[in-house]
């Protein structure tokens, strides 16, 4: 049912979503291929709802770049990462290497003990390091229609 107040119109789905929101910041671009190093630079905070995104320590991020397009992340889609240091194989992470970040699948070759960035793009190569640090995982990708 849709109503209306005078002010705001609301359906069933905006009320069960309307509850608890986490303000998470927009920190800026991260690279979808070659890593770069960005500074931290809050552009705006956008409220996440509870609800749908869960609980815990967010940020978001434009992604930049062709590498996770078929992971259906496109140039300038917002990817909401949740802050944590560790990353089980297979997740979208956000990677510190050598001082730049990137945004890539996270595979660990035990038997050579190696951290491998995998792109999604088969025109890309992957990225093969000795250590890398997790600044988070990817949890959510918000796109333009």
């Amino acid at each position: 049912m849709i109503e209306y107040d005078g002010q705001e119109i609301r359906t069933n789905v905006t009320r069960k979503y309307s509850g608890e929101q986490t303000q998470t910041p927009i920190v800026g671009s991260i690279p979808c291929g070659s890593p770069q190093y960005e500074e931290e630079n809050i552009e705006e905070y956008v409220s996440l709802p509870t609800a749908i995104f869960g609980k815990g320590d967010f940020f978001i991020l434009r992604a930049s770049g062709q590498s996770m397009i078929e992971a259906g992340i496109d140039d300038g889609d917002l990817v909401v990462v949740k802050k944590q240091v560790e990353a089980k194989e297979g997740d979208i992470v956000v990677a510190l290497v050598d001082n730049q970040n990137t945004l890539k699948r996270y595979f660990r070759d035990d038997e050579n003990k190696k951290i491998i960035l995998h792109p999604e793009n088969k025109k890309m190569k992957d990225i093969i390091v000795d250590e890398c640090c997790i600044q988070g995982v990817a949890c959510h990708i918000i796109k333009e229609l």
